[in-house]
C-alpha cells in the first residue's frame, strides 16, 4: 500500500529562471499556507518554500525537497524568468507531524545534480502532549463471523476461538470484556455448519503519545512484564521462521545492541531496515521463509517479519487484522503493535512507511499512524489456549481439531461487516 504524494504550486510573481539561485525561506504551514506550529500527529503539514533568482540566463530549474534524507518530490516547472524574480512553492509529503523530521530545500538546474544547491534545512518540532491520549472517537458496528464447515468425517473434538476486541491500543468496545475469547467447544463433530458469531459497538481513536517519554524506557523495564504482555514475546512458528527472523535481526543490529541502544533505538532500526530492505507485491510468496528470502510482501508479510522480530529482541509485539476505512472500499489490512512498559501497546505500520519513506530515513508511522480512528481491528495473532489445549490465533478467529482415525475434510471462514455509526 502507499500514500501518494501531494504537490501545490502557487506563484507570487511572474516566474523566472536563472542559473543563480537562491532558497531564501521554508514555512511549515497549513494547506491554506498559514503558518503553524503542528501538535504531534497533526496534519497533513506543507513546506512553503520561497526562491529568488539572482542572475543567470534563464534556464529551467528544479526545486528538490528532502524529508528526513530521502528526496521526495521534485517540483520542475517548466519556468523561463529574469534575475530579480521571486516565487513561492508550496509542497506536501502527504503525512502529519512526525517527531524530530529534518528537511533540506534546494533550487537547482535542471540536470545539475541534486546536492550542488545551496539547501535551506531546519527540523520540523512538533509540540509533544504530556501522555498517552487517544483523540477524535468515531463508532462502529461491528459483527464478526467465523464459520467451520466439516464436509466429510468426524472430529473427536472442534474447538473454535475468537478473540474479544478490548485489548486494541487505538480500539476499545462500548461495554468492555473480562474474558479472552468467544469460542465453541464440540465433541463428535459430524458434518454441517459450525459458528461463532460475536456482534459488538466499538470506538476507535487517534492516539497522541510523547517519543521523548517512549526514549527513556530501558531494557531494565521488560525484566517483569504482565501477563498481557509477556504472552507475545515469543516468536511464532517452526525453526526455518525464527532462523530467518534471526537472519534479519542480525543484519541491523550489532551484537551488543542492549549495551548501545535503548529498546526504541532499536525498534525504530528494524522498522527502517524492514522499511528499506522489503517492497510491497501482491501477492507475496507463499511461506515466510519466502516472503524473507524474496524481500517481497504484502502488509501481513511486513507485518508478521517486524513483528516476530521485535519479539526475538525482548520486546513483545502482535500482529493486529483490521480493516482500512479511510477510502470508499474497505480493505483488509494488518499493521503491529508493540508493548512499552508504563505506556502500553503502541501502534505501528512498516507498509504505510513502505509508501510514504521507502529508503527507510525516518521511521514514518512509528510514533504516529495518521488516521488510526478510521481503523477497525478485527483479531490479532497471539497465543490462546482453551482447555489446556494451545494453539494460534490464525485470523479472526482459529480453530483445531482433534480425530481418531481419518482427518476430517474441513473448511474455515471468516466474515466481517463493519458499519460506522
Amino acid at each position: 500500500m502507499s500514500l501518494s504524494l501531494l504537490g501545490l504550486l502557487h506563484l507570487t510573481k511572474s516566474p523566472n529562471m536563472a542559473a543563480d539561485l537562491v532558497v531564501t525561506q521554508v514555512k511549515v504551514t497549513t494547506s491554506t499556507g498559514e503558518e503553524k506550529k503542528f501538535g504531534f500527529g497533526e496534519g497533513p503539514f506543507f513546506l512553503q518554500t520561497t526562491v529568488r533568482c539572482n542572475g543567470g540566463s534563464g534556464e529551467p530549474f528544479q526545486i528538490v525537497y528532502q524529508v528526513a534524507g530521502a528526496t521526495k518530490l521534485q517540483q520542475s516547472p517548466s519556468f523561463v524568468a529574469t534575475p530579480g524574480k521571486i516565487w513561492t512553492v508550496m509542497w506536501s509529503p502527504g503525512t502529519n507531524v512526525d517527531y524530530g523530521l529534518e528537511y533540506a530545500v534546494r533550487a537547482v538546474p535542471v540536470g545539475a545534480p541534486v546536492e550542488s544547491g545551496k539547501p535551506n534545512t531546519g527540523v520540523i518540532e512538533a509540540v509533544l502532549p504530556d501522555k498517552f491520549e487517544r483523540i477524535d472517537p468515531i463508532k462502529y458496528r461491528l459483527e464478526n463471523k467465523f464459520k467451520v464447515t466439516i464436509r466429510q468425517g468426524v472430529a473427536k473434538r472442534l474447538e473454535i476461538a475468537m478473540p474479544i476486541q478490548d485489548r486494541f491500543s487505538h480500539q476499545e468496545p462500548e461495554t468492555p470484556s473480562t474474558k479472552d475469547s468467544d469460542g465453541l467447544v464440540k465433541d463428535s463433530a459430524g458434518p454441517g455448519e459450525y459458528d461463532v458469531i460475536r456482534n459488538q459497538i466499538v470506538v476507535a481513536y487517534n492516539i497522541r503519545l510523547n517519543p521523548k517519554k517512549l526514549e527513556a524506557v530501558a531494557w531494565t523495564n521488560y525484566a517483569a512484564l504482565p501477563p498481557e504482555a509477556k504472552q507475545y514475546n515469543v516468536i511464532p512458528g517452526e525453526a526455518a521462521d525464527v532462523a530467518v527472523t534471526k537472519e534479519f535481526v542480525d543484519r541491523h543490529l550489532p551484537t551488543n545492541f542492549k549495551q548501545t541502544m535503548t529498546p526504541m533505538k532499536a525498534a525504530q532500526t528494524l522498522f527502517r531496515g524492514l522499511v528499506k530492505d522489503f517492497s510491497y507485491q501482491i501477492p507475496e510468496p507463499p511461506t515466510f521463509v519466502e516472503v524473507c528470502k524474496a524481500k517481497k510482501a504484502t502488509c501481513f508479510g511486513f507485518s508478521s517479519l517486524y513483528a516476530r522480530a521485535i519479539s526475538s529482541i525482548g520486546i513483545p509485539s502482535r500482529v493486529v487484522l483490521g480493516v482500512d476505512l479511510r477510502n470508499s472500499r474497505p480493505q483488509n489490512h494488518a499493521w503491529v503493535e508493540i508493548f512499552v512498559p508504563g505506556t502500553g501497546w503502541l501502534p505501528q505500520d512498516p507498509t504505510f512507511s513502505d509508501g510514504v519513506d521507502k529508503e527507510g530515513y525516518h521511521p514514518y508511522f512509528f510514533y504516529i499512524v495518521p488516521r488510526l480512528n478510521e481503523r477497525v481491528a478485527t483479531g490479532y495473532l497471539a497465543p490462546w489456549s482453551k482447555d489446556g489445549i494451545s494453539g494460534m490465533y490464525g485470523s479472526t478467529a482459529s480453530y483445531r481439531m482433534t480425530y481418531s482415525d481419518t482427518p476430517p475434510q474441513a473448511s474455515a471462514v471468516t466474515s466481517s461487516n463493519i458499519t460506522k455509526l
